[in-house]
């Protein structure tokens, strides 16, 4: 009887052992967040500035879980431009920071759409 009350009481701690410290890490590696998975996928951006050009201007940003993201910038159906980076939001914004070091805040306007400016010119990027 002591032996089987021994092996009840061991599995007990194991039990308690495992779902106390189990599951207390974060294993979201690469500086992402929970609140900041909705962004990830696929988003397109266009220059709704200039409605008389038909060159088809856009560009295809990829963000990834972790915070990072790629680019590619796209003319006359030819790519003419790609790059990536990271990312990662605050209240409102999402800030963007190329790989080369260049930080552009976008703002979020709802799960679908978001704005930025660049140059003075103001894209808007919806989920694609």
């Amino acid at each position: 009887m002591k032996e089987l009350s021994r092996r009840l009481m061991t599995i007990m701690i194991l039990t308690v052992s495992v779902a106390l410290f189990g599951c207390g890490g974060d294993d979201d590696e690469g500086g992402g967040s929970d609140d900041q998975d909705w962004v990830v996928g696929s988003w397109k951006s266009t220059n709704e500035a200039q409605p008389g050009d038909n060159t088809g201007w856009y560009v295809l940003n990829t963000f990834r879980f972790g915070g990072t993201f790629t680019f590619n910038e796209f003319e006359r159906g030819y790519m003419e431009e790609s790059g990536s980076g990271t990312y990662k939001t605050s209240g409102d914004q999402l800030i963007v920071t190329l790989d080369g070091g260049r930080t552009m805040s976008w703002t979020i306007l709802n799960d679908d759409t978001m704005t930025w400016v660049d140059y003075g010119v103001t894209y808007t990027a919806r989920r694609y």
